[in-house]
């Protein structure tokens, strides 16, 4: 006997959202109503519900007012008013997306989301919604959820007349059932199970069949009884009673199907009715009391036909069958062709394979996951069998960071002492520079007692101490500004030493000589040195080259070139500033390594042919905005 499909919509109780903390997706109010929504749930006072509902709207959060969609929903599944569900699930949604809910709050709602398309007997876009709830549930470790898709699914399948793939979706749900121990959901599971046992000896005549149908059936009413849920005990005995029927016990079909009367609840009058109904006809047909049971064929139709249009399938065969052997032809056909008709719309082809294509392609990916679970099992237990090197190395860890912290602190400490000495060195090289060109000044005054070139002189000496002065505290310049300072330095060296030497700067291009920025002064002593001592004593024309560059590697090189004497023939009057200026380089670039962790470095050679070329790197530095 096929149980329709919107039967399972109305065994689903309030379900339960939260099994752990939720965050800004729990609603408490829900938390402190379930028990007694639940308890109006299995008792079949859904109207009862919707007082409780209320109470979730009222407290105005997002959470709350996600649970109430949701609760809504199921509340117009059972009072079968499909048109308020959809805009319900639509808020839902919004809702869900706008508070960013875990996978547990999506789980609950594409299950409910399935079942509105289950009880609009749209099969694929529910068993499309029902596997996306059983994924979120699953990435969730969610197993309820799991636990109601697989039943879900169960319902689809036995559906469209794959009883045995219905019967293995049941068994695992009837597992996970079993392992959060929710009575209720086992027993609905059970009494689902009975109902497709029974299918698949309508299918088969396997008498086995029967026998697992009534000791499931048993189980799920020996459950409804015991936890006063009226939709578990209506669904056994309706499982026991067409097990009945198939047993040829057609008086204990009558009584059990009796039992469903009694028990009826208000607000699902139609559905159980239609059930009760269509089985007393069967029986009584099975009696030859014919009449009787033509009576109750036609109130079974109206029933379903007042409740949902797909259960006048099965309704519509019994008049259909009854009408036949009565003699009654007109009747008989109009009953089949109308039967014909809606089982067409339903059962199709196209969506039979389209199920068992989403189904398999879940399975894919679910085998897809398994393999990345054994995997990362396989790499837990090699975790676990390194915990004690691992235990050993954390303590190690410990005593080295401890190390480290002392080491950076000392490294900073050292850093702040080398950046004062710098500043210091570079003071030191002022008053060497302020004595030549005081010495210049009066060589110059002396030679042509002429004001004009003094005063010249003196102006730019000005402009150049001015800027030496300022270097001492600055960390860094632009490349503007230091080939700026460098011709001025080296102009007013010219006056120094009149037609002695010539000189170029310049710059690669592709260099941005306002943002390019480097340390102050890395030059000057270099090109100093050049002038005083490496010019002194040369018969050639001397010529003093500086180059700014870059390289493949991100390094900009500073380069200065003469063809003096060289390194060898230079006077020992110069090599204390010489090695002054080369530490003062060398500490600039050690911070400059430490700060950008970069291989700055500075070298000095002498030329074939005579001449000096020392060459700095360092790293490219480029001034934001």
């Amino acid at each position: 006997m096929k149980i329709p499909s919107f039967f399972y919509c109305l065994l689903v109780p309030f379900l339960p959202l939260f099994g752990q903390t939720q965050d800004q997706c729990e609603c408490a109010e829900e938390l402190r109503l379930r028990p007694r929504i639940i308890q109006f749930f299995n008792a079949g006072k859904v109207d009862s519900a919707v007082l409780e509902f209320e109470k979730i709207r009222s407290v105005g959060t997002a959470a709350c007012r996600i649970s109430y969609c949701n609760s809504m929903a199921q509340y117009y599944f059972n009072k079968n008013d499909i048109r308020q569900v959809s805009s319900l699930m639509q808020e839902e949604k919004r809702l869900l997306d706008s508070v960013q809910c875990a996978h547990k709050a999506y789980a609950r709602y594409f299950n409910t989301y399935g079942n509105y398309f289950l009880n609009q007997n749209q099969y694929q876009k529910s068993a499309d919604y029902f596997l996306k709830a059983l994924r979120h549930g699953e990435m969730a470790k969610y197993v309820f959820a799991q636990q109601r898709a697989l039943t879900s699914l169960s319902v689809i399948f036995s559906q469209t007349e794959q009883h045995e793939k219905s019967l293995v979706y049941q068994k695992q749900a009837e597992t996970l059932a079993r392992k959060i121990k929710n009575k209720d959901e086992l027993g609905i599971v059970l009494s689902r199970q009975g109902a497709t046992y029974n299918s698949l000896y309508e299918q088969n005549h396997d008498k086995k069949y029967l026998d697992s149908a009534y000791l499931a059936a048993k189980a799920g009413l020996f459950l409804g009884r015991k936890l006063g849920n009226v939709h578990t005990q209506i669904d056994a005995y309706l499982g026991l009673a067409t097990q009945a029927l198939y047993n040829r016990q057609f008086n204990q079909t009558l009584r059990l199907a009796d039992s469903v009367l009694q028990l009826l609840p208000k607000d699902l009058h139609h559905l159980y009715r239609y059930q009760a109904l269509r089985l007393k006809s069967q029986a009584l047909q099975e009696l030859r009391q014919t009449q009787q049971a033509a009576l109750y064929a036609d109130s079974a139709q109206m029933e379903a036909q007042l409740f949902n249009p797909q259960m006048q399938i099965n309704a519509l065969k019994q008049v259909y069958a009854i009408q036949k052997s009565l003699g009654h032809h007109k009747q008989a056909l109009m009953a089949y062709e109308k039967m014909s008709k809606l089982k067409d719309s339903l059962s199709t082809l196209a969506q039979f394979n389209a199920i068992n294509e989403l189904e398999q392609r879940y399975q894919g990916i679910k085998k897809e996951k398994s393999i990345q679970e054994l995997t990362q099992s396989r790499k837990i237990t090699l975790l676990h069998n390194q915990l004690l090197l691992l235990a050993i190395a954390a303590a190690f860890l410990v005593i080295f960071s401890l190390v480290f912290l002392l080491r950076q602190r000392t490294l900073q400490a050292r850093q702040v002492t080398l950046e004062k000495e710098q500043r210091l060195n570079r003071a030191r090289m002022n008053p060497h520079f302020f004595f030549n060109a005081l010495v210049a000044l009066q060589v110059l005054a002396m030679r042509t007692n002429d004001g004009r070139s003094i005063a010249l002189y003196l102006s730019k000496f000005a402009s150049i101490m001015r800027q030496i002065l300022e270097s001492t505290y600055l960390e860094y310049v632009s490349l503007a500004q230091e080939k700026a300072f460098l011709e001025k330095y080296l102009e007013l060296q010219r006056l120094r030493f009149p037609a002695t030497f010539e000189y170029s700067i310049s710059v690669a291009e592709g260099l941005d000589s306002e943002h390019m920025m480097l340390p102050p002064m890395l030059i000057q002593p270099i090109a100093e040195n050049a002038i005083e001592h490496g010019f002194r004593q040369n018969d050639r024309q001397n010529v003093l080259q500086i180059r700014f560059m870059a390289t493949k590697d991100q390094q900009l090189i500073l380069e200065v070139e003469d063809n003096g004497q060289g390194l060898d023939q230079q006077l020992e009057q110069k090599k204390n500033h010489l090695s002054r200026a080369s530490q003062i380089i060398q500490d600039t670039l050690s911070i400059l390594r430490q700060r950008h962790r970069c291989n700055a470095h500075f070298t000095l050679a002498n030329k074939p042919g005579g001449g000096v070329i020392a060459q700095i790197f360092l790293p490219l530095i480029v001034k934001a905005g």
